[in-house]
């Protein structure tokens, strides 16, 4: 998504900043799954003249802009689940709840921005989820269980953001089975199963993930760490098992010791694995340590 700098017109000094959603996957997404805005902070939406506030958690405020950016119309701390349109609109600006006021804007005044060229990146996953069920969503009754399907999303995503694992896991294998190309739930039910510590389960999701798109690097990395981990209980198993004179003690500690100075890069958005282990022992410092 390309980055943005917004200005009243005439004048250099920023009014905001932001990001820009413009092709249909951003479009689509939103500020969907994304951190609430800061109070200087905008997502401007092009072309659009609609919006919805399906699965947000707080109200914000919509702007609704010509295709010059010239402010049109507005809507104040529009509530979830809700939808405003302003059809005569090309762009439509979201903003922070209470920012509307804050910033003194008014219908007539005039907006220009400037925008950053974006870094490549691969579309998540989870727009495949958006563009199947959130098209027309809020504007009228949904169709019959893209509604259902919607809610277990929602449900899925609330549980995860808890850490409430088992939850999360119950919701993400349904939305799976309800829209088995999606990988975004795929990964989330991995995320979910290494996290209970079952890794084995995890390891054969994540490999589910990757079959249907070998370049989720995320899925990659959380993979790997996990046969990091079944390869220190794997060890942990022979050294508890082996006589004295067993000629593998002496490898299986030395593998130990390669293992024990391995620095695992531990980031919630990258790796969901149990604090348990490599990941809880090791001081996290580069991912490339990790040959």
């Amino acid at each position: 998504m390309k980055t943005l700098t917004i200005y009243r017109d005439g004048t250099d000094r920023p009014l905001l900043t932001g990001r820009h959603a413009a092709n249909v996957w951003t479009r689509l997404r939103g500020l969907i799954g994304r951190a609430p805005l800061a109070a200087d902070e905008g997502m401007l939406i092009s072309p659009c003249n609609a919006v919805h506030t399906c699965l947000m958690r707080a109200p914000i405020d919509v702007v609704f802009l010509d295709r010059d950016g010239v402010v049109l119309a507005a809507r104040e701390r529009l509530a979830p689940w809700r939808f405003a349109q302003c059809l005569r609109a090309r762009h439509t600006l979201e903003l922070a709840a209470g920012a509307i006021a804050a910033l003194g804007l008014r219908a007539g005044e005039r907006l220009r921005w400037s925008v950053a060229a974006p870094a490549p990146a691969r579309h998540s996953a989870a727009a495949v989820v958006l563009l199947a069920l959130l098209v027309g969503a809020c504007a009228g009754p949904a169709p019959k269980g893209q509604g259902e399907t919607l809610a277990l999303l929602g449900q899925a995503d609330a549980a995860y953001a808890k850490s409430d694992w088992t939850v999360a896991e119950k919701h993400y294998r349904a939305l799976a089975e309800r829209v088995p190309n999606d990988t975004y739930a795929q990964f989330r039910l991995a995320n979910s199963l290494a996290r209970q510590d079952r890794l084995s389960e995890a390891a054969q999701q994540y490999y589910r993930v990757l079959a249907r798109d070998p370049a989720y690097t995320k899925a990659h990395y959380n993979l790997a760490v996990i046969h990091l981990l079944e390869a220190e209980r794997r060890l942990e198993d022979l050294q508890a098992a082996a006589r004295p004179e067993d000629p593998l003690l002496p490898q299986a500690r030395a593998l130990r010791k390669t293992l024990d100075r391995a620095a695992i890069v531990y980031a919630e958005t990258a790796s969901p694995i149990p604090r348990a282990g490599l990941a809880a022992r090791k001081k996290p410092a580069s991912s490339e340590a990790l040959r």
